[in-house]
């Protein structure tokens, strides 16, 4: 029984150690591969590392630096408050705020980035740090509402040309009915009869009309033709007339002496 209990100690110690190299292996690499700038490949093994380690090690401030250089930003700010949470002085706090403000900028959550860098100065007023970077946010929070009031306004302005356009529609449309209502029933009648012509084939004349058409037609090009033969007979006459007799027929004393 005692041989069988020694045996259960050594196999838990034996894991026991096994464990904790397994997680400072994954540590020294994770940390290998951040100084070559391989930060993707650091973060694989600083997650695997933050599995295996004791419960009294916090590795969040050094993978919230490594998703901050794999620009993972969101993570990176959410492992930086974590890790300001568990700093061991205000000064280290201040410093971890500081870079917490840093991802959230880069996410453009300026009024998150400004709370940070306000407490990092509470909890360090000498970090110059923080209080460059909290103007610059003040100015990015700043310029970005102005654009979101622009576009706020902008839809409002939209919204109430839409309105506009929609009751000039409506306004027409009832004009139109109204208009619709005042037609007389003569008025209908021809339109309706004219519709029935047009599908009959408007602008073209029966057969009867159009000989009577040419009929006219034919009338007037020979009267036409009469009055143009005459006039040239009366001029051909005109020419013809003997010497003494004027335009009435009396004789003209013209040569006599």
């Amino acid at each position: 029984m005692k041989v069988f209990q020694l045996l259960i100690a050594l196999f838990c110690f034996s894991f026991s150690v096994t464990s904790q190299n397994e997680w400072k292996d994954s540590l020294n690499v994770a940390r290998k591969f951040y100084n070559q700038g391989k930060f993707k490949e650091a973060l694989k093994y600083y997650k695997s590392a933050d599995k295996l380690k004791p419960n009294d090690v916090d590795l969040s401030q050094e993978i919230a630096q490594a998703e901050y250089r794999a620009d993972e930003f969101e993570k990176s700010a959410k492992n930086y408050d974590k890790a300001a949470s568990s700093a061991k002085n205000p000064k280290q706090k201040s410093s971890v705020l500081t870079n917490s403000g840093s991802a959230k900028m880069k996410q453009k959550d300026f009024t998150g980035a400004v709370d940070n860098f306000k407490e990092a100065l509470r909890q360090n007023p000498n970090n110059e740090k923080a209080r460059q970077q909290l103007v610059e946010a003040k100015r990015a929070k700043k310029k970005q509402e102005e654009e979101q009031n622009k576009q706020k306004q902008k839809k409002q302005d939209q919204g109430k040309e839409d309105l506009k356009e929609g009751n000039e529609q409506n306004k027409g449309q009832g004009q139109q009915q109204k208009n619709k209502g005042k037609d007389k029933p003569g008025d209908q009648k021809n339109q309706n009869g004219k519709q029935d012509q047009d599908k009959s084939g408007k602008g073209k004349l029966g057969d009867k009309q159009a000989e009577r058409k040419l009929d006219e037609l034919t009338r007037q090009e020979m009267g036409t033709k009469r009055r143009i033969e005459g006039s040239k007979q009366s001029r051909q006459n005109y020419g013809k007339r003997k010497p003494g007799i004027d335009r009435n027929g009396s004789k003209s004393n013209v040569g006599k002496f």
